[in-house]
């Protein structure tokens, strides 16, 4: 499992995994599994990885990965290069042969496969909360408003 990087992430991609292939990434963990078995990554690899899954839908550009992954920071792009190349080699190849992070000429980067978001069970629970907290409120100034005004 990776460890913790000091790279801060939107809240709601941490309620969420996100599946690829036979990989399941769970952002809150800053974990990787291919069909249930951990993978170790770099924090930087993990970083790349979870921005390009956040982006599926399109390029990343190499200038954007590096604002993400090293903020404040200034960097080569062979810092990038050799991340990237680190995170093909340990993710390997698509079932058609090709790497599952393709480089797109002059745009960037991106995940070479369709990407899944998936709600984890944390997402639920904060929804239930939110709903049942609501619901108490509502409820309670229902009841002072009823005692007030009779």
């Amino acid at each position: 499992m990776a460890t913790a990087s000091s790279m801060k992430w939107d809240v709601e991609a941490h309620a969420m995994m996100f599946q690829f292939g036979s990989y399941v990434l769970d952002p809150d963990r800053r974990a990787l599994h291919k069909d249930d078995c951990p993978l170790h990554l770099t924090p930087k690899e993990f970083d790349i990885l979870l921005v390009l899954l956040e982006h599926s839908d399109r390029a990343v550009s190499r200038d954007e990965l590096i604002g993400k992954v090293w903020p404040g920071i200034t960097v080569e792009d062979s810092n990038l290069t050799q991340n990237i190349f680190l995170l093909r080699k340990a993710l390997g190849e698509t079932a058609t042969g090709q790497p599952h992070i393709e480089t797109i000429p002059k745009r960037g980067y991106r995940v070479a496969v369709p990407v899944k978001r998936k709600t984890t069970h944390r997402e639920w629970r904060m929804r239930a909360v939110l709903i049942l907290s609501l619901l108490a409120w509502s409820l309670l100034c229902y009841w002072i408003g009823r005692s007030r005004f009779p």
